[in-house]
């Protein structure tokens, strides 16, 4: 089971991955909304390490966030909108606009990476 630093590492690694695409030239932008989902995939991973689970699916991931809504509430529905447009890239082939990544996407990412790193700096526990 990876850690809380494994998982803050893949997240920032998925980061540096989808940034690198220029997005107003890419041919790639369901790559750069995919990277996106999976960073908040890792953050949601690094706070629920703090609990001392893991989740080997998204629905036990969703299950797992549920049970912690205290502190994680807001990163549920944040989290949801990424997977639909990761699913929306992946199996409907919607492409996504530049303006749509920028506008849309990159907002929640960055709220998703900002509560759990605040989360887990206030946290004394180290899993």
């Amino acid at each position: 089971m990876p850690t809380k630093a494994e998982h803050i590492a893949q997240a920032r690694h998925n980061r540096s991955f989808w940034a690198s695409f220029p997005l107003d030239s890419t041919p790639f932008p369901d790559w750069v909304v995919n990277g996106i989902f999976y960073e908040g995939v890792h953050w949601a991973e690094a706070f629920l390490s703090t609990r001392g689970e893991h989740s080997d699916t998204h629905g036990q991931r969703l299950a797992a966030l549920q049970r912690n809504k205290t502190e994680m509430g807001q990163i549920i529905a944040d989290l949801d909108i990424l997977k639909q447009e990761s699913e929306n890239a992946r199996y409907r082939c919607y492409r996504h606009t530049p303006t749509d990544i920028t506008n849309d996407l990159v907002p929640v990412i960055d709220e998703i990476r900002k509560h759990t790193e605040t989360f887990l700096q206030s946290s004394s526990s180290t899993p």
